[in-house]
């Protein structure tokens, strides 16, 4: 079976991100286009609902009479309630209510009604208030009474058309007749029952759609996510496959030119003494000796490098392991001493004493070998939480920056006589501690290396 190709994966799993994200931008667009929608709705429908209720008012008003009683209204109110009517009245503006039945959720204010925009829905608390205009047929001229004998104005009729006894009080829900030529405006309140739901269904639309569009985002982030981690989780398999493969034949390499290189030092160091008139016989001689010394140190570091990854730990004091370290990475006697600040060290660590100690001396002799004579590196070590941090800063040039990524790779060095298998070696036993070795250059000049092992 052919496998995809890394960048055709990577690219298969972002547009897939951006399908998601973009179904999800949709669902929320059409979720709050649909509330929206039904918000104009419900404001249409409470007017139409209103205007319902004032033509169910006016076939109560036959053309030429005046306003109902107040029980009439409240037989108005009774038939009307089971949708919705809450209070119906007729008011004077600047008199007051003349009829009413039911009880308005807020005063109604005479002086402002004739300004009320007729048949226009107006809010108050959880109901709709209603503004008609006034009621069929001409009223009597403003000022002037009715003719001596005529009946009076429709606006002083009692319930069912019968005149009041002379002298009573006005039936309830009157003030009494209005000033003559004064219009009544009726005036209803009505729950908006359809609206109210249908707005309650948007809102719980709107709400559904969010969520849904919220968890699709999740659901693209966590898988996006996972994803992430499970190619981290395959480059760093690749990658331990590889060490694994490349120690074991360094094991070999290094296991196969041992038992020679100790005997060709052996014979050339034999031979420079015996050389000793010979000034320049014995100086190449020396030169095979040097080198074989050097191959020799390659071949312990290969050897390190491919040593079995197991550890075995024991409760130590890191600043003594440190202090350890240093003593072993020193540049010479005449060399400044390296700084320690172990202040805020923890007191004992859980650590394999001895592939730590391979850990700091690897680190502390490249900076030794990057600082000045003048400025010796400094090691710090601290408790960060639950971690160990050991930093080690050196005040050399730094680490170039196209070197940073790949600096713990096996035989990448930028010394001519380095091996390129200690920072390697130094970031196996790290990780060997389910811990973390990083490299930056500082911004002041110099690199450090932090170490951090957790508990």
């Amino acid at each position: 079976m052919i496998e995809p190709h890394p960048s055709y994966r990577v690219s298969l799993r972002w547009a897939l991100f951006a399908v998601m994200l973009l179904l999800g931008a949709a669902l929320v667009g059409v979720s709050i286009a649909n509330y929206t929608g039904a918000r104009a709705l419900s404001k249409t429908i409470e007017r139409g609902q209103g205007d319902a209720f004032l033509t169910a008012w006016r076939q109560m008003l036959p053309p030429g009479r005046g306003p109902p009683s107040a029980h009439e209204l409240q037989r108005l109110l009774d038939a009307q309630s089971v949708h919705g009517l809450r209070y119906a009245a007729f008011v004077v503006p600047g008199h007051g209510v003349i009829a009413a039945a039911g009880e308005p959720l807020v005063t109604i204010d005479a002086n402002t009604v004739e300004r009320d925009p007729p048949n226009m829905p107006k809010r108050v608390g959880d109901r709709v208030r209603l503004t008609g205009g006034p009621p069929p047929g001409p009223p009597p001229p403003h000022g002037k009474a009715p003719p001596p004998g005529k009946a009076p104005p429709p606006f002083a009729k009692a319930p069912f058309g019968k005149a009041p006894p002379l002298g009573a009080p006005p039936p309830p829900g009157a003030l009494g007749p209005p000033p003559p030529g004064a219009l009544p405006y009726p005036v209803i309140e009505f729950e908006p029952m359809l609206a109210a739901q249908l707005r309650a269904r948007a809102q719980r639309n709107l709400v559904v759609g969010l969520t849904s569009a919220l968890v699709l985002v999740l659901i693209a982030g966590v898988l996006l996510r996972m994803w992430s981690h499970a190619d981290r989780t395959a480059a760093a398999l690749a990658r331990q496959q590889h060490l694994a493969a490349l120690g074991e034949m360094s094991a070999v390499l290094a296991h196969e030119l041992r038992n020679p290189l100790t005997s060709l030092k052996g014979h050339a160091q034999l031979l420079e003494e015996v050389l000793e008139e010979n000034q320049l016989a014995q100086r190449k001689a020396g030169r095979i000796v040097h080198e074989a010394v050097r191959l020799q140190r390659l071949t312990t570091a290969l050897l390190d490098f491919a040593r079995s990854g197991e550890i075995t730990r024991a409760d130590v004091s890191p600043a003594e392991l440190v202090a350890d370290a240093v003593m072993s990475s020193a540049g010479g006697p005449d060399a400044p001493a390296i700084a320690i600040d172990r202040d805020a060290a923890p007191e004992r660590w859980s650590l394999d004493p001895l592939r730590f100690h391979q850990v700091l001396t690897n680190l502390l002799k490249n900076a030794v070998q990057a600082s000045p004579p003048d400025k010796p590196p400094r090691v710090t070590i601290r408790a960060r939480g639950e971690s160990l941090v050991v930093e080690v800063r050196d005040y050399g040039e730094g680490v170039p920056p196209e070197q940073l990524a790949t600096i713990f790779e096996p035989f990448k060095t930028t010394r001519a006589q380095g091996t390129g298998l200690g920072l390697a070696v130094a970031r196996r036993v790290v990780e060997l501690h389910d811990g973390i070795i990083t490299a930056e250059n500082h911004p002041e000049g110099g690199a450090v290396f932090r170490v951090v092992i957790p508990a």
